[in-house]
């Protein structure tokens, strides 16, 4: 892979944020546009901020929540102004080439796209509750900035909301420049729970939002529970281990994988920037299942939900 090709991976993987907030002013809300959405963007007050984590600088993102949803997951994209000087494009282009250490060629590819951040985070903030110290990125990446104030370079685009509403989740987009909402038809159940193999074969954390983490069939069920503690992890824990979790067992300080006299095994990791649970249990092989591997049946088709 051409060195270029490799600068513009790491471009699409980096963080960011500085002196920019959401500035909402109810008196310029169109309110046709408003009813295309139960939420209102106008609702999240949300700004971006020089602020030190660890002990490390960084920009960051606060936002309170003053809609009448608790809101799961609250997603902003920035995207390069329109009136943007070049001073300032070669000013940030020069700190990309440092950080990245990208060659001509790489940079050009850089430049042929427009610059671009975003910051997201997946915490639960009930209504009139704030969530502060979330990380900005570069482009759509993974690295952070610790110099906020080249979010000056950009607009806010799109905002994504995930919020709870009558005990299921639902996804609202917003354009910053059209002003329009577009709600997703799609919903998910606020709290999942198998009704499968595995129903009764671990315990169902007390959380307000549990998702199925892509998999439930009959040989493995995966479940993220949102907004819990890590006293709520170790307290998980325990409850295991009271099950009959301890055989073979690996207990660190925010994960714990074991199995129980039946070979039921479970994996269990605790994500403590979004306060989440990641839990995974997967059955015993049977004996036809360790002769054929590659064999498939209805076992691979997921169960449907409630």
């Amino acid at each position: 892979m051409k060195r270029g090709i490799k600068c513009i991976i790491l471009i699409c993987m980096i963080a960011i944020i500085g002196g920019c907030s959401s500035n909402n002013k109810k008196n310029n809300t169109n309110s046709d546009l408003e009813k295309q959405s139960k939420i209102n963007i106008e609702d999240i007050d949300w700004k971006v901020k020089q602020g030190i984590v660890d002990g490390d600088r960084y920009a960051l993102l606060d936002y309170t929540n003053n809609t009448p949803y608790t809101i799961t997951h609250f997603e902003l994209t920035f995207e390069e102004k329109d009136d943007l000087k070049e001073e300032d494009k070669e000013k940030f282009y020069k700190h990309i080439k440092d950080v990245v250490n990208a060659d001509d060629e790489g940079m050009e590819e850089i430049k042929n796209k427009k610059i671009e951040f975003y910051a997201k985070s997946n915490r639960i903030v009930n209504k009139n509750k704030t969530v502060k110290n979330q990380r900005v990125y570069y482009y759509s990446g993974i690295y952070y900035l610790q110099d906020a104030s080249y979010i000056n370079l950009a607009d806010p685009s799109t905002a994504t909301i995930e919020y709870i509403s009558n005990d299921k989740i639902h996804k609202a987009y917003y354009d910053y420049k059209s002003k329009e909402y577009t709600e997703d038809e799609k919903t998910e159940k606020a709290i999942y729970w198998t009704q499968g193999t595995f129903k009764d074969k671990l315990p169902k954390p007390k959380a307000q939002v549990i998702k199925k983490d892509y998999i439930d069939n009959k040989k493995s069920f995966s479940f993220v529970a949102c907004g819990l503690t890590k006293d709520d992890y170790d307290s998980y824990v325990d409850k295991c281990k009271k099950m009959g979790y301890t055989v073979d067992a690996d207990n660190f300080d925010d994960s714990y994988y074991a199995k129980n006299s039946e070979g039921y095994k479970i994996d269990i990791r605790y994500d403590a920037d979004d306060f989440e649970l990641n839990v995974s249990i997967s059955a015993p092989r049977t004996n036809n299942e360790n002769q054929n591997t590659t064999d498939t049946t209805d076992d691979d088709q997921e169960l449907d939900e409630e």
